[in-house]
């Protein structure tokens, strides 16, 4: 894998249908929180807009967070979503192999997404401990610890992506 290259999150099936059916939920409740300002009384439409307001910054929040690909640049590894980036330094790095979710264990979210848009945002795992998840696919993890961190990133090409980046922080 050559530097600047570009690797597309590829979905499975399970995050497409989370997605689609929290997207129609969301639209539903913000056309319904909308359309009662119009039909209840003052406090209850002043109510109503604020808990719209609310749910669509929400909605707007978690669709900005989405991971859209991953980047391999000359100094970090650039995970690029929506509106914001992350990027992980070669340098932090100190390990980055492939796992599977038995590696993981069980999984619980602390902040973030757990389905729309796939896994994204914090998690904790006994083996792993606290790490943060940029996730589409259900398979084909690839685990990476920095000095201070851990990362979990679905990705399709994950052999090829791990000995791209194990050969970024010489090791072998």
């Amino acid at each position: 894998m050559e530097l600047n290259s570009k690797i597309f999150f590829h979905w499975d099936t399970t995050p497409i249908i989370i997605t689609i059916a929290v997207a129609l939920v969301m639209a539903s409740v913000i056309y319904f929180l909308v359309r009662t300002v119009y039909i209840n009384g003052i406090a209850v439409e002043f109510f109503n807009f604020l808990m719209a307001i609310f749910a669509l910054l929400f909605w707007i929040y978690l669709t900005i967070m989405i991971p859209l690909y991953i980047q391999t640049e000359d100094k970090a590894l650039v995970i690029h979503r929506i509106v914001t980036s992350v990027e992980i330094p070669y340098e932090s790095m100190t390990e980055v192999r492939c796992i599977d979710s038995k590696e993981m264990g069980s999984v619980s979210r602390r902040l973030g997404s757990g389905g729309y848009g796939g896994n994204y945002g914090t998690f904790y795992s006994k083996p792993l401990g606290e790490f943060t998840m940029f996730a589409t696919e259900l398979n084909k993890y690839v685990l990476i610890k920095t000095v201070d961190h851990t990362y979990v990133i679905s990705c399709s090409r994950a052999p090829e992506l791990v000995a791209s980046l194990n050969s970024a922080i010489g090791h072998k």
